[in-house]
């Protein structure tokens, strides 16, 4: 099944269990439009990040529907739909080959020029331009030579490399100092202009990238409306959240 640039995608009263004594989401349901941004945000354990590892079928919903582009993720196949789903982790993976197969993932229909504007584009020419090899420089699993903010800006090159149709952003700076994120955000109004965004996240800044909010509590829906609404209403959920230290 083939899908043409944004994706729409809803959460139809779906619910997740991983055991019978242990529900996780209950009755979730919500809207994102084609281009739209949504962020997810809640304290730990609140459902947020199930969510996202659902919609890339990590998981399986334990009732309801999820969609894309108004088909059930379930008559999709996982690679299909992983090829239209770009996902930045917090913790991003790297294989022991070359800068260029890192990002390409051994495409060889993807030129040195392409990936190498990728990487100019989220901010590593500095980094790429001081490699001895260049994209013929090894990275290694473990030992590659990128910091954690950098590594999540490598992640982010895959994804302008791939042009998904949806991004998900999985507590991408959760593990960043403020200048990293700052860097990473700036990447990502760039990048994600054309998409259509789901940001599961606790930290205002990278809240403030989503046109949307829903607000999770014990794996259900307590609050969702416009960022910018409910940020600057003291009385909502969402603002009490975001103040907490």
């Amino acid at each position: 099944m083939e899908f043409c640039g944004c994706c729409s995608l809803s959460f139809e009263d779906v619910s997740f269990s991983y055991s019978s004594k242990d529900t996780v989401l209950r009755e979730v349901s919500f809207a994102v439009q084609p281009g739209e941004s949504l962020a997810i945000v809640g304290r730990t354990g609140s459902g947020k990040t199930t969510i996202s590892r659902l919609l890339f079928r990590l998981h399986e919903p334990s009732h309801g529907t999820i969609r894309v582009s108004g088909h059930d993720i379930r008559s999709i196949t996982q690679t299909s739909l992983r090829q239209h789903i770009g996902y930045i982790p917090q913790d991003v993976q790297f294989i022991n080959a070359t800068v260029r197969d890192n990002v390409a993932f051994f495409d060889d229909s993807i030129s040195d020029v392409a990936i190498r504007q990728a990487l100019y584009t989220v901010g590593l020419k500095t980094w790429l331009d001081a490699l001895s090899h260049g994209l013929d420089s090894r990275l290694f699993s473990k030992n590659h030579n990128l910091s954690v903010g950098q590594a999540q800006l490598f992640a982010l090159a895959r994804i302008v490399i791939k042009k998904p149709g949806i991004i998900i952003l999985d507590e991408a700076t959760a593990h960043v100092d403020a200048l990293s994120e700052r860097a990473l955000i700036e990447a990502l109004s760039t990048a994600i202009h054309d998409c259509t965004v789901v940001i599961v996240a606790h930290r205002l800044p990278m809240v403030q990238l989503a046109d949307n909010v829903i607000v999770m509590e014990a794996g259900a829906i307590s609050e969702q409306g416009g960022t910018n609404q409910l940020a600057n209403n003291p009385d909502s959920k969402f603002y009490r959240l975001m103040s907490a230290p």
